[in-house]
């Protein structure tokens, strides 16, 4: 596991995320700090508020969730190339955010998670030369790279006040979805010890600006 890795671990620890518990991780139950049961965030327990059906028209605010609960098999080459995508799409949103918030706090966070998100996108990208992964296809990461254009589009009409609430809203559910994407699919499926280890690493950055985004679309949105 890399310094980075064992580090966005460690801020497991520190975090409003800190009662985080793996899942669907196997073979390395040893390493994982597991929390009560009561405490216990998956991607179950992490409760949406309630959306308003018109925050971003044309969109399905839960755009990944069917690919999320249709269990497929994947290779780590599937994985390692739904892990880029999801990091690149991320990144590519955050960055774009960021300096068309108007909320200094929906900056801060927009930059937070460019900055993050990079760190794991470098560290899956160490690991799969390493390893010799070699990034494939599927159909998952095809559904991906479509909804994030059907987001890109969504926002790219918005400004000010408005485009912040919709990015905050479009963070929450992105958050929620990629969860459940690794909690469902690839997760269970991954077999090489460092691919999986870039997983963990990502989940806990998932779980804490996922929390993050919930937190401020509440104090700012009520």
């Amino acid at each position: 596991m890399s310094s980075f890795a064992r580090a966005l671990l460690r801020l497991a620890g520190a975090t409003s995320c800190a009662t985080i518990a793996w899942t669907g991780c196997c073979g390395c139950a040893a390493r994982q700090p597991v929390a009560p049961a009561s405490l216990e965030v998956t991607s179950a327990a992490v409760a949406l508020p309630a959306l308003p059906a018109a925050v971003l028209p044309g969109v399905a605010l839960t755009a990944t969730a069917p690919v999320a609960g249709a269990r497929q098999s994947l290779d780590d080459g599937q994985i390692a190339r739904i892990l880029a995508d999801l990091d690149a799409s991320v990144i590519q949103a955050a960055k774009g955010a960021a300096p068309r918030a108007r909320n200094p706090r929906v900056r801060q966070l927009a930059e937070q998670i460019a900055d993050t998100y990079s760190r794991v996108e470098q560290e899956l990208f160490d690991v799969s030369q390493t390893k010799g992964i070699l990034f494939t296809d599927s159909a998952v990461a095809r559904k991906l790279a479509k909804d994030e254009r059907v987001r890109e589009r969504a926002l790219a009409a918005r400004a000010g006040a408005r485009f912040d609430s919709e990015y905050i809203v479009g963070q929450v559910v992105a958050q929620q979805d990629i969860l459940d994407l690794l909690d469902e699919q690839l997760l269970p499926n991954v077999r090489d010890p460092g691919l999986r280890s870039s997983l963990q690493a990502m989940r806990v950055a998932v779980v804490e600006y996922l929390v993050r985004a919930k937190e401020l679309q509440v104090s700012l949105w009520p």
